[in-house]
C-alpha cells in the first residue's frame, strides 16, 4: 500500500467530507482516478493546474487554496534516490527508516560525512 502524501491527505479529507469518491473528483478536475491516486502517493508530481482545478472545482476558500498550493510545493523539493547497486540501495533504504528519528547531533555529524571533499 503506498502512502499519502501531505497533498494527498488533503484532498482524500476534502473528498471525504464531501461524500465523494476519488471518481467524483476525477470527473471533476478532468482527471483519471489513476492520475489523482498517483498524485496523492507522491509517484507523480502535483500539476499547479491540478491545484488550480480542484479549488475551482471545490469553490475553496482562497486561504484553503493557498495551503493546498503550499503543499504542491513541497511536495516538488522531494527527493528520489534510485541506488544502482544492491549494496547501495540498503544503505539508502536504512537511512530513508530512520531519518525522522535521527536527533540534530546525529544529522550534523552524518552532514559533515557526507560534505567532507
Amino acid at each position: 500500500m503506498s502512502t499519502l502524501t501531505d497533498f494527498g491527505k488533503e484532498i482524500r479529507k476534502l473528498r471525504i467530507e464531501r461524500g465523494e469518491t476519488m471518481l467524483d473528483m476525477s470527473t471533476k478536475v478532468s482527471k483519471s482516478p489513476s492520475f489523482l491516486s498517483a498524485v496523492e502517493t507522491g509517484r507523480k508530481p502535483v500539476p499547479q493546474r491540478l491545484v488550480d482545478d480542484i479549488a475551482r472545482a471545490y469553490c475553496l476558500p482562497v486561504n484553503v487554496a493557498a495551503h493546498l498550493r503550499d503543499l504542491a510545493a513541497k511536495s516538488v523539493s522531494a527527493f528520489k534516490i534510485t541506488p544502482q547497486r544492491e549494496e547501495d540501495q540498503a544503505l539508502v533504504a536504512a537511512f530513508a527508516r530512520k531519518f525522522d528519528s535521527l536527533d540534530d547531533q546525529q544529522r550534523e555529524s552524518i552532514l559533515r560525512i557526507l560534505l567532507k571533499d
